[in-house]
């Protein structure tokens, strides 16, 4: 339960983990995901939210349903810097592994801030929910791409391009890294994605392409839609021509 507020060196309210990673780890074997709460002794918005947001029973009550920890930005700049903390009072909601969900920045009213807090909720739900749904896809793909055939490997670098643009670095990572190996053996297969809808995708397939097939690799990501497809089909001949 929290109580009175401790207008301490970082504005901590009674109750609140100071030790970020023991936060997670309770998060983990709760099943909760992590309210990062980033503030700072200088902080006079801070102050304020300590002794009346946080003190409020409906933000109590609300709280119960995470691993809450606050980080001093003066103490921690490694955290602050991670998460791009440029002003506090910041929070970040979080996934038990620490991927940012939502955030927000500056003095909350309670009823604001529970109501920030219980979309944060079911934010990270939808989260989870689509992680594991990529974990389910990133399995098939990398059984597609053990099978060599080009019907499978088109297949797994199609499903790989649609992930390439998710939001979510981790899935953006894992799929860059597998059109990566694609793009080794089969740099056609990797071409279509500078047609994806994301300039990120674009960007990462184009940077993909440029270490495979050198500098002279000129597809321009900005450009529009038909300009950009013209570029994709004059390059799949040029490849269709060196085999």
């Amino acid at each position: 339960m929290i109580g009175s507020v401790t207008l301490a060196v970082a504005d901590t309210p009674m109750g609140w983990s100071t030790n970020f990673n023991a936060a997670l780890k309770q998060a983990e074997t709760k099943q909760l995901p992590v309210l990062a709460y980033f503030t700072a002794s200088w902080c006079g918005p801070c102050k304020l939210m300590a002794r009346t947001t946080l003190t409020n029973e409906s933000v109590i009550e609300t709280l119960k349903g995470f691993s809450y920890v606050a980080v001093d930005i003066d103490d921690q700049h490694d955290l602050a810097e991670k998460y791009g903390v440029r002003a506090v009072p910041t929070f970040h909601v979080l996934t038990a592994a620490g991927d940012d969900v939502t955030t927000t920045t500056g003095y909350q009213e309670a009823g604001r801030f529970v109501q920030w807090m219980t979309n944060g909720l079911s934010e990270v739900k939808e989260t989870i929910a689509r992680q594991e749904k990529f974990k389910q896809t990133l399995a098939a793909v990398d059984e597609l791409i053990k099978k060599t055939d080009p019907e499978s490997l088109r297949s797994a670098a199609t499903q790989l391009l649609d992930l390439a643009g998710d939001r979510e670095e981790s899935i953006q990572k894992a799929a860059t890294d597998r059109l990566t190996i694609l793009a080794k053996y089969e740099p056609v297969l990797v071409l279509e994605g500078l047609n994806h809808p994301r300039l990120a995708a674009r960007i990462r397939v184009a940077n993909i392409l440029k270490s495979q097939l050198g500098e002279g690799f000129d597809v321009d990501v900005w450009a529009d839609p038909a300009t950009r497809k013209k570029a994709v089909g004059q390059w799949r001949e040029k490849l269709a021509a060196k085999k």
